[in-house]
């Protein structure tokens, strides 16, 4: 059954009248004689009962169809809407990928503003190492990628990429660990302490290392490598462990607002990351993600000046 077949099958019976139907439909009532006569065929039953004075009424089986003809209309209608709402960025998904160095609070405002300004998308949301994510991106799993990544400004042929800000990474541990009131800490005082370390990502590790190294101090030997961040912040907060963090990534205790992990008061080790939008060239971004990707852009403006 044609939804054009259905229509006019409905225009009949809302109007009791072959001619006016045909006249609300702007078609002859031949075309629309003919139109009803195949579905008939089609469905293999008579639809209506004519009488005389052109009276059309529907009998038993165009009773049983109205209820489907009208659904069907419904969800035509629908379709044609939420294609063009998708056509119109007003609808449809986007899919983000947050990775490491991506400041949290200023990406969930976006979202959520993104959200209240357009209330029938539907977001998706995953976070993961920077480069695990571009491969998704490559994949065509996510629209852009928001994080930073390990090749900094070199982007990659086929993508797209914008700085968004430059920061460092810091040197953290628990508001009760033994350096953290300490007014400067050196390499030397930090050299007895176990590290966490991302096990995927090595630039953490290499980074300890090299400031070792190049001040010719003996790094440190303890190390526990770690892609868990529930695991590694129980660990944080259960002992006297060090971990480099982006500054975004201090937790703080919900009932006193009380800093659960706290920066230690050193330059070294350090990481530069550029936080950074990818997106692919091939690829053109829908109407949403487009919106989104203004919208952070937008908001990290203030950081790139003081970068």
């Amino acid at each position: 059954m044609e939804t054009q077949a259905l229509a006019r099958f409905l225009a009949i019976v809302e109007n009791g009248n072959f001619a006016l139907a045909a006249r609300k439909l702007k078609i002859t009532p031949q075309a629309l004689s003919v139109s009803i006569a195949k579905l008939e065929k089609e469905l293999g039953v008579m639809l209506f009962d004519r009488e005389r004075g052109g009276v059309t009424r529907v009998n038993k089986f165009g009773d049983a169809l109205v209820a489907y003809a009208r659904g069907m209309e419904s969800l035509h209608n629908r379709a044609i809407g939420e294609l063009h709402a998708i056509r119109d960025g007003r609808s449809g998904w986007i899919r983000i990928g947050v990775g490491e160095g991506m400041l949290g609070d200023i990406t969930a405002k976006q979202i959520a503003d993104l959200k209240r300004e357009l209330p029938d998308i539907q977001i998706t949301i995953r976070e993961n190492y920077t480069e695990r994510l571009i491969e998704q991106l490559e994949d065509g799993e996510i629209d852009l990628v928001a994080g930073s990544p390990n090749h900094g400004l070199d982007p990659r042929p086929h993508l797209s990429q914008v700085l968004l800000y430059k920061t460092t990474d810091i040197v953290v541990a628990r508001a009760t660990h033994p350096l953290a009131r300490k007014k400067q800490v050196t390499l030397q005082d930090m050299r007895p302490y176990t590290w966490l370390v991302p096990y995927i990502r090595t630039d953490r590790y290499k980074a300890i290392l090299n400031a070792y190294i190049e001040q010719q101090l003996e790094p440190p030997h303890s190390f526990i490598f770690s892609d868990s961040s529930t695991v590694g912040s129980h660990l944080l907060k259960n002992e006297d462990y060090l971990l480099m963090v982006t500054r975004d990534m201090l937790w703080h205790e919900d009932a006193e607002s009380q800093p659960l992990f706290v920066p230690l008061k050193t330059t070294e080790p350090a990481v530069e990351r550029h936080a950074c939008l990818l997106f692919r060239k091939d690829l053109p971004l829908s109407p949403i993600a487009e919106n989104f990707r203004d919208k952070l852009i937008a908001a990290t403006r203030h950081l790139r000046k003081g970068s």
